[in-house]
């Protein structure tokens, strides 16, 4: 399920179906509303789905039996959706990405389940979304038989997980290299790999952060690009994993539910800044913040960021406090919950003592 800001858009099981659901409107027959259907296209189950460039973007697993998937692309504002089926061939796509108006899919050898693969390696593949041709595509690690996620990371490079090895790629030369072995996969052992492995990035930190592995013995993991430092938070994790816009990122052990918070510098005003802005932003998704005072709010931290780029401290309190004035006073047509008040003006009041 990914959100534009607007609508839910929904990947259902079976016959790979797309929903759209507006949830500030009643439940009816129209809401949600079917968008596309895909059984007939020989697809089964939607196991990636985003919202990027004004689309969305959906890969599947084909039918029981079969192999080949499909990438879906769906252009909200004219209601045009195109279904580009065995796209890699005798491969599922597994994981999709738009960036910069281009599509990024990453592809399993696995087919439906009890289908047997022709192809040992899995591929990632560049896609004009206007058209669906295939720009180009490459094996970023070989041996690997899927690619489960694709993000674009901090570097402005393409970074993915194929199985338990995450890899960067040069969007520029294609040149692909496996930065860190986190949780090897003994592909011998498996029949299918579909939903396994999860990877994004932290808001707040820039870090890498997710699960490597297979369900049940997923390793919890957080990479900083900067300095090469890889770090394991939990072991034995099950899916799915959340990357919150707090910072704060969650999965599921058993019948756990867990969290855990990168820790940023406490005396350093600029992550300070950058976690306040995170967890604003954080609020305004969930709707705890909203109206013209998400503006308001934005303008006070853009200066904040401006004066503290120039070294100028005294202003920058000025605007700190500005905001905190904003949070306690929100207009009529403004909304600001309890909670998030509380949030916002604390992590403001930490970031005003750095400053004074």
């Amino acid at each position: 399920m990914v959100s534009d800001g607007r609508y839910l858009w929904v990947g259902s099981y079976s016959g790979a179906i797309v929903y759209r659901y507006d949830p500030q409107a009643p439940h009816t027959d129209e809401n949600p509303l079917l968008v596309r259907q895909m059984s007939g296209d020989g697809q089964d189950r939607i196991h990636a789905l985003r919202y990027a460039d004004g689309r969305i973007i959906a890969g599947t697993i084909p039918n029981y039996g079969e192999l080949g998937g499909a990438l879906m692309i769906h252009e909200p504002d004219t209601g045009e959706t195109n279904v580009y089926v065995d796209i890699v061939p005798d491969q599922a796509i597994t994981s999709v990405l738009g960036h910069d108006d281009v599509i990024y899919a990453g592809s399993s050898v696995y087919g439906g389940t009890g289908s047997q693969p022709t192809q040992q390696d899995a591929v990632v593949i560049v896609v004009d979304p206007t058209t669906g041709e295939v720009q180009q595509q490459f094996v970023p690690v070989p041996g690997q038989r899927a690619v489960r996620e694709l993000v674009i990371g901090p570097d402005g490079a393409l970074w993915g997980l194929a199985g338990g090895e995450l890899f960067r790629t040069d969007l520029t030369t294609y040149e692909t290299r496996v930065v860190q072995s986190i949780r090897p996969i003994d592909w011998d052992d498996l029949t299918h790999y579909w939903a396994w492995g999860f990877l994004s990035v932290n808001p707040v930190t820039q870090e890498l952060t997710g699960i490597a592995g297979l369900s049940g013995s997923g390793k919890v993991f957080s990479y900083n690009i900067a300095t090469d430092e890889l770090r394991i938070h939990a072991e034995g994790a099950w899916y799915p994993f959340a990357q919150h816009s707090s910072g704060d990122f969650y999965w599921v052990t058993d019948r756990n539910l867990f969290r855990a918070t990168l820790q940023t510098s406490t005396d350093d005003p600029s992550a300070v800044l950058a976690a306040l802005r995170a967890s604003l932003d954080g609020h305004v998704a969930d709707g705890a913040v909203a109206g013209p005072i998400t503006h308001r709010l934005t303008g006070a931290l853009d200066l904040v960021e401006r004066h503290l780029t120039n070294h100028r401290n005294r202003p920058a309190i000025v605007e700190v406090d500005r905001f905190v004035g904003h949070v306690e006073h929100p207009n009529p047509a403004d909304t600001v919950d309890e909670q998030a008040a509380a949030d916002l003006r604390t992590r403001a009041t930490a970031l005003r003592a750095l400053l004074e």
